[in-house]
């Protein structure tokens, strides 16, 4: 396993408000709780290994990790994909990121539900 794709620690504090403090995370990319996590330094480590895989010699990667690490990916490569977006992916939820010429682009796959 990729310590890259670990869920991300929002505080090591339980926040009863914790929804409300994620979001926030969401707005202010460097805000760090109590042993923590910033949303800049999660995305950082997920951009990495996608960045490494999209530049691979493989045609095809998977990258299986946890939702919000995955709302943070997607929001780095389009900024509309926010934390209303984190809040209706689905468990599990299958993205497609493809790179053409630098630009990389995703859309959301259906899957079956089992």
């Amino acid at each position: 396993m990729n310590s890259q794709l670990e869920e991300r620690v929002l505080s090591s504090e339980s926040l009863s408000d914790w929804m409300e403090k994620l979001r926030e995370t969401f707005d202010d990319r460097s805000l760090k709780f109590e042993g923590g996590e910033s949303s800049e330094d999660a995305a950082s480590r997920i951009v990495e290994v996608v960045e490494s895989a999209l530049k691979s010699e493989y045609e095809h990667t998977v990258v299986v990790t946890h939702g919000n690490l995955l709302a943070l990916l997607l929001n780095h490569y389009d900024k509309q994909f926010s934390f209303d977006e984190w809040k209706n992916l689905s468990n599990p939820d299958v993205y497609l990121l493809e790179s053409h010429k630098n630009e990389v682009t995703f859309v959301r796959m259906e899957i079956n539900k089992i």
